[in-house]
């Protein structure tokens, strides 16, 4: 997430320096790239996204929303490519 968030940020200068030399289309790259910034910025807080396993079943979190799924639920698990 690190990665991505320096990637975006990047971007987000490079922006910056397109609209500082008259080109209105950095404005573009601002607006995108800067709400990559925020996202991959907030997934970098505690407890923002997570797996958790427990004897009923698996929740997962992303962005702070959970999706729970039941063993019961679950066929099977297997490794594939």
């Amino acid at each position: 997430m690190v990665g991505w968030l320096l990637l975006s940020a990047a971007f987000v200068a490079g922006g910056i320096f397109m609209v500082s030399a008259g080109q209105e289309v950095g404005w573009l790259a601002i607006a995108f790239f800067g709400l990559g910034v925020v996202v991959f910025g907030l997934q970098l807080l505690p407890n923002c996204s997570d797996v958790r396993v427990g004897p009923d079943g698996f929740t997962v979190r992303s962005l702070f929303r959970s999706h729970s799924c039941r063993w019961t639920d679950i066929g099977a698990f297997k490794v594939a490519r």
